[in-house]
């Protein structure tokens, strides 16, 4: 993912429900060397954006050329939402852009 960059989806809760983590198909093959740092974040929908933070997660590290799996990140969990439209957002940090969205 390139550096400072925020990628997401939309999605729609229909009940009240809990977050319990955040997790994203990730692999480290966007760039030659060094590691790259994401975190992962909930944002309430506003006119079709994101709008306020409802959570975050912890910063973690992708190494460059590590293959497609689930990562797992910590820190944003047992967070109470009501019905209603999020993002769901992927930060990356701003050196070495290796990691990408995996498929």
């Amino acid at each position: 993912m390139a550096l400072n960059y925020k990628r997401g989806s939309k999605f729609w809760l229909t009940e009240k429900g809990r977050l319990y983590n955040m997790a994203a198909y990730l692999d480290g093959n966007g760039g030659p060397s060094g590691s790259q740092s994401l975190r992962m974040a909930l944002y309430k929908d506003s006119g079709g954006r994101p709008g306020s933070l409802v959570a975050q997660s912890g910063q973690l590290s992708i190494a460059a050329n590590s293959g497609p799996r689930w990562v797992y990140f910590s820190g944003a969990s047992q967070v109470a939402l009501n019905p209603g439209a999020y993002w769901v957002m992927v930060h990356s940090g701003s050196a070495n852009a290796v990691s990408r969205i995996a498929s």
